[in-house]
């Protein structure tokens, strides 16, 4: 079928029907199929070429969800409720594709125009942003397709005046559309239409994939992830792309990921028995797209015993007719039985590419921790005379700006001082913690939310120590120390304004500790990671002296990895980090309580060269984020977590 064709079939007052712009898809899908013939397929290793390869993810993502037909009338909206509810109790992650104003002009003049940044929306477009929150927290992830998935505001024989059948960027005949300027406009209109009705994008996806590649560094500039090829790359015949280099719009940022959908969608000629039998022989990213309106015609309204609509927030409720199969229901059970899960797009994608902060040269010691009690770690940087607060505004768009770091203590420590941040009283906030190495006297300076008291002395830990790690290992609500030389350690409880020995151990040669809540029992562990034999302790404070040990499965080499320790997916468990800063690939190893397992894709490459790996609660949301400290631009570049919490 010809682009042209496809265009007559058009139904100009309904989104996502097949149209032009789904034709440019498959055909730059084609181009792509073209070249991967005559190019050699990229291999698979430590550069993480094909992060899904063989691994049997599967993504689905609704498509041209607008305040518009066919999402316009109470009927509609309570048919979308029933597909989204249906995914739900399927126990299928999704992700909404959001076109945040919806035009639509006939050919005889009539306009209809509404949008979730109109100052008094209409009732339809509530209750669309109303469904919308619902879903998104309930798990479902909401992205931005655009603004308004069209241009112009004159009839068009082809119906491109319309949102979901015409095109916003790159538009021909129309040179305003291809420039960077018109690309920011667009997407801070569709960042403040989300932020209007309460929703948070996690990603952009230009309509029909139609941009220019200087937009599209615009896109990246603003969010993290663009759900849509990289039509430079053969590998979205088969994967995501994930891409280290700086975006430069308004502000640095560091790294992007681009995700397609190879499987396509479902339309006429391409039915959802087509895509299951793809999956026979597929090795790759089985990610698909999906139009909800295809699941109106199975539905039926729901009534009471006496006929009436039964009616649910405002909108009637629907259910699917029993006795039919669906395109959807085919795809949901169909992936399934050929072997794949359907996951989130935030497993697929473990971490986001996010913001970068800036810090100055004088800075000789970077530490982490919430010390303003606010739920957010901040950046605690030592210069050299002082000890300054970076607190961070992680919303999107990522190339906001950042506040100035506050200076909380002025001071200079020591060569021989070491600096670390703990819950010395209890009270929610970091406190600054100075442990001299020669003498072993301890000094706190406790926070007040907004700078550090003056020094009080603490007592004693043993002196020769090179580390120290903290953690609330009995369970009291006050953080404890975990001292540490070359050869071992001393667990040191925080009593009664002191420290007291607890319990000592051997450390392995070369093996690195880490402190978390392995088991989510409320009281921190330890644990010990050796690199030369891929064997992981877990030592807990308790009379038994009992400790786990286990052997991570990973054939990667771990001499040179930085190591750290972190709930990343918000289920109370301390997970272990990886970072290879020779190739910027990191890897999760989540906690099961009792062992550690890799479930997700590897991340990267993303900051390669790094000189310190970072892990902490930088954006509030209860999942540990990564960064790193780069020295060369002397900054931190940052990647949020927002994994789904499946506990």
């Amino acid at each position: 079928m010809s682009c042209a064709t496809i265009a007559k079939s058009v139904r100009l007052q309904s989104l996502g029907s097949p149209k032009l712009g789904e034709c440019m898809k498959r055909w730059g899908l084609i181009l792509l199929l073209i070249a991967v013939l005559a190019s050699p397929f990229p291999t698979i290793g430590r550069t993480n070429e094909l992060p899904n390869y063989n691994k049997g993810a599967a993504l689905l993502r609704l498509e041209d969800i607008a305040p518009g037909s066919p999402y316009r009338s109470p009927d509609e909206l309570g048919r979308l409720r029933a597909v989204f509810t249906y995914l739900q109790e399927q126990h299928v992650p999704f992700s909404v594709a959001v076109i945040p104003r919806a035009i639509f002009i006939g050919r005889d003049g009539s306009r209809y125009d509404r949008g979730f940044d109109d100052e008094k929306p209409a009732e339809n477009v509530r209750q669309l942003a109303r469904l919308l929150r619902d879903a998104q927290g309930k798990g479902a992830v909401l992205g931005m397709h655009g603004y308004t998935h069209q241009y112009g505001d004159k009839p068009l024989q082809d119906g491109t005046q319309n949102t979901g059948v015409g095109f916003e960027f790159n538009v021909a005949g129309v040179p305003d559309t291809k420039t960077t300027s018109y690309a920011a406009e667009r997407i801070e209109k569709s960042l403040r239409a989300f932020d209007r009705v309460g929703l948070v994008p996690a990603f952009w996806e230009s309509p029909h994939y139609t941009d220019t590649r200087a937009q599209e560094e615009v896109f990246r500039s603003y969010m993290g992830i663009l759900y849509q090829p990289d039509f430079r790359s053969l590998v979205s015949l088969r994967d995501m792309n994930v891409y280290e280099t700086n975006n430069t719009y308004r502000k640095v940022t560091s790294g992007s990921v681009y995700v397609p959908a190879p499987l396509s969608y479902v339309h006429d000629g391409h039915s959802s028995a087509a895509i299951v039998r793809k999956l026979q022989t597929y090795k790759g990213l089985a990610s698909v797209f999906y139009h909800p309106y295809l699941e109106f015609e199975h539905m039926e309204p729901i009534h009471r015993p006496d006929g009436t609509q039964v009616m649910q927030d405002g909108l009637p409720l629907y259910r699917y007719r029993i006795g039919e199969t669906s395109d959807l229901q085919q795809l949901v059970a169909g992936v399934r039985k050929s072997g794949f899960t359907w996951m989130s797009l935030h497993e697929v994608v473990p971490f986001t590419p996010a913001h970068r902060l800036s810090l100055s040269d004088a800075s000789v010691h970077l530490m982490t921790g919430d010390v303003t009690g606010s739920g957010s770690a901040s950046l605690v940087i030592d210069d050299g005379s002082a000890i300054y607060v970076q607190m961070g505004d992680f919303r999107w768009p990522r190339n906001r700006s950042q506040p100035e770091g506050r200076r909380f203590l002025t001071h200079t420590f020591g060569p021989d001082d070491i600096l670390t941040l703990a819950d010395i009283n209890g009270d929610g906030r970091k406190d600054l913690l100075s442990y001299d190495r020669k003498s072993g006297r301890v000094a706190v300076f406790e926070s007040t939310g907004t700078s550090f008291a003056k020094a009080r002395a603490y007592g004693q830990l043993p002196p020769g120590g090179s580390a120290l790690q903290v953690g609330d290992f009995d369970g009291d609500g006050d953080e404890d120390v975990l001292w540490q030389n070359d050869t071992g350690w001393k667990l040191m409880r925080n009593e009664d304004g002191r420290f007291t020995v607890a319990r000592t151990g051997r450390l392995a040669a070369g093996a690195v500790l880490l402190t978390g809540d392995v088991d989510g029992d409320g009281a921190d562990e330890w644990i010990e990671v050796s690199s030369s034999s891929h064997m992981v302790h877990i030592f807990r404070d308790r009379r038994d002296g009992k400790t786990n040990a286990i052997v991570l499965n990973s054939r990667d080499q771990w001499k040179n990895m930085q190591w750290l320790a972190g709930d990343t997916n918000g289920d109370g468990k301390c997970d272990l980090i990886a970072y290879d800063p020779a190739s910027g690939l990191w890897d999760v190893w989540q906690s099961t309580g009792s062992s550690f397992m890799k479930f997700l894709p590897t991340y990267g490459p993303w900051a390669r060269g790094g000189r310190m790996a970072l892990c902490a609660d930088f954006d509030g949301n209860g999942r540990a984020d990564i960064g790193v400290w780069e020295t060369k631009h002397q900054g931190v570049d940052i990647s949020l977590s927002f994994e789904p919490n499946k506990r």
